[in-house]
């Protein structure tokens, strides 16, 4: 295509080697495939697959009603809701929790969070069920209980079941145990990106201020634009951190890595907001990016969630649930954990 000067074909007539081949398209309002007769997996049962181009959501829901279109992506928060609530016998539901991950960072280079008695007592003190409750509104969101989602959880181990129970009584003890007895002003710095799992990061934050003034603390809530937020996180300008972390892969070591990535003992990487890098940690997570043995991985994996319950580097708040309704006469649907749309295998029952 370079040598024959045109190298934008290369977007304007896709080829690869999945279930369907491009078609054609009619910019900004449908693109059409049809089955690859030499997919490696054989060919699809549908006759042809045609995406529409319906950027509003009213009008998509309109469509999957009906039966225009058949499945519908991107519902919003409130459609989600309004659908669960109100399940009609021409529509089902694809649910997959999403790879992403709402948490409370402790920069721990700051005092006092490098204790880690006054980390607890800020956890304890937080009742994150109520909190994701109330950050989600008409949202679908899950609690975390561990600092990945479930669905990369190994199915022998539940690590992050019972990770910690609200006690207010118990987090003021523990910060009379680190000499803070009396509180401490601290900044929460809140990114100012919404997110599927925090869509009003701002509100999020005011909320999870005001459970933590019970606790005795005065904290100033920041929102800043990206370009400050970005400044802020290089340089540790913060005490406390509200944030998302998303995984491009279906892989526990990702958001070990992204969250509490290190290039050594005491060397964070850029995405480690907390700045937590022991030595044990990064021994444990050099076996799980190393390993290609599954048995071994996984037991490094169990070391590593074992380690971030003692220490609780960061506070996991919330996963997001994605939904997407369809139509009851397609069959063989799956929403990928990354969110996105997958037709291989899909047909139409009637």
């Amino acid at each position: 295509l370079l040598a024959k000067g045109t190298p934008e074909r290369l977007d304007q007539e896709p080829i690869g080697t999945g279930p369907y081949q491009f078609v054609g398209r009619q910019r900004e309002v449908r693109i059409n495939y049809r089955p690859f007769a030499g997919y490696w997996g054989g060919r699809g049962p549908l006759e042809s697959l045609v995406f529409a181009v319906v950027p509003d959501s009213a009008q998509r829901l309109a469509k999957l009603g009906t039966g225009e279109c058949q499945v519908m992506a991107r519902p919003t928060v409130e459609q989600q809701a309004t659908l669960s609530r109100q399940a009609a016998e021409h529509l089902i539901f694809s649910r997959q929790p999403r790879l992403d991950l709402a948490f409370l960072a402790f920069n721990t280079t700051r005092k006092p969070f490098g204790d880690k008695r006054v980390r607890l007592a800020v956890a304890t003190a937080l009742d994150r069920a109520a909190l994701v409750a109330r950050m989600s509104g008409e949202g679908v969101e899950m609690e975390a209980l561990a600092p990945f989602p479930a669905a990369l959880t190994p199915n022998d181990d539940q690590p992050g079941a019972g990770l910690i129970t609200p006690d207010v009584e118990r987090a003021r003890k523990l910060l009379a145990e680190a000499g803070q007895g009396g509180g401490f002003e601290v900044e929460l710095l809140v990114m100012p990106m919404a997110r599927p799992v925090l869509p009003a990061p701002l509100r999020a934050g005011m909320l999870v201020a005001e459970e933590l003034e019970r606790l005795g603390l005065k904290v100033t809530v920041v929102n800043p634009n990206l370009d400050d937020t970005r400044r802020r996180l290089r340089e540790g300008a913060y005490g406390l951190l509200l944030a998302v972390w998303t995984a491009d892969a279906a892989d526990a070591g990702r958001f070990l890595t992204g969250l509490a990535g290190c290039e050594g003992a005491g060397r964070p990487l850029e995405t480690n907001w907390s700045r937590w890098c022991p030595p044990a940690y990064v021994e444990i997570l050099n076996r799980v990016n190393r390993s290609a043995d599954t048995v071994t991985r996984n037991q490094a994996l169990a070391q590593a969630r074992s380690l971030f319950r003692d220490e609780l580097p960061w506070l996991p708040l919330a996963h997001s649930i994605s939904i997407t309704p369809l139509r009851s006469e397609v069959g063989g649907f799956q929403l990928s954990p990354l969110g996105l749309h997958h037709f291989e295998g899909v047909d139409m029952v009637r």
